[in-house]
């Protein structure tokens, strides 16, 4: 007999716990920034306010109408991941001072920020955001139990073996898209899955990118359980809130260090 679970509320769990931990989430940095002045910078300031516009007027008529949070869900992936990466581009150009960081792409930007946190440049208050591992060490040492992501109180360390390993299953598909992989019998191929694993990278953050390419570019499997109005209304609310609290941070910390409003609120 096969048992069904909701996949939705799997992936419910999985927001709920970044937004849990983002909650008092502060940001320190390494060396002092200095306050440099940028076209691309202020184009990407108001971009994300004009962005996070648009996801609170979203929360907002979810609150009063919650059925409308099954079609907001399946695009908050995209608007919450280009906050994130627009945030990455500027606490990249405020470390290096190098206005070279607007150009860089998603996969370079990621990789310099594991850069960042690996040496401390960059360091987050709750250091489930800090851990970077390779996904050699994920897929080779994590075991987790079967269905364990459906609970509703799975203890922390499950819960983010949980998310790392997901965030893995999607780097390996799209590692096996790109290098065109059906199977891995040939040694070519496992060979090509060994260095991959040896030569990339994983932090819980790379699960905003994760969904942002699943609501791009694969179904969305997870977002087909409309059964439930209320679950896509939770899951909405969580996405919102934690890439709110990582904004929060970030902001709080550049103006701080600036002693300017360099980054706008957006509450």
């Amino acid at each position: 007999m096969t048992i069904e679970y909701p996949k939705l509320q799997t992936h419910k769990n999985y927001i709920w716990f970044i937004r849990k931990k983002s909650e008092w989430l502060s940001v320190e940095f390494w060396k002092k920034i200095q306050n440099l002045s940028n076209d691309t910078l202020s184009k990407k300031i108001n971009l994300i306010k004009f962005t996070f516009d648009l996801l609170k007027q979203e929360y907002e008529k979810i609150l009063s109408f919650p059925e409308y949070s099954i079609a907001a869900s399946s695009w908050i992936s995209v608007k919450a991941y280009y906050i994130l990466f627009n945030l990455f581009l500027i606490i990249d150009f405020f470390i290096s001072a190098d206005s070279r960081s607007f150009f860089k792409s998603h996969l370079s930007i990621s990789k310099d920020i594991k850069q960042y946190l690996d040496t401390w440049f960059l360091k987050f208050s709750d250091d489930y955001f800090n851990y970077v591992f390779s996904c050699e060490r994920i897929y080779s040492l994590w075991k987790s139990i079967a269905w364990l992501n459906i609970q509703y109180n799975p203890s922390e360390v499950e819960l983010y073996e949980l998310i790392m390993k997901k965030i893995l299953k999607y780097k390996l598909e799209d590692f096996e898209i790109f290098s065109k992989i059906e199977n891995y019998r040939t040694r070519k191929n496992r060979e090509k899955k060994k260095n991959f694993l040896k030569n990339n990278k994983i932090m819980i953050l790379d699960l905003f990118y994760s969904y942002r390419i699943k609501s791009n570019y694969r179904d969305l499997d997870f977002l087909n359980d409309t059964a439930n109005v209320e679950n896509f209304k939770i899951y909405y609310i969580y996405y919102y809130k934690s890439i709110l609290n990582i904004y929060t941070a970030i902001k709080e910390k550049i103006n701080k260090e600036l002693n300017a409003e360099i980054l706008l609120n957006v509450l």
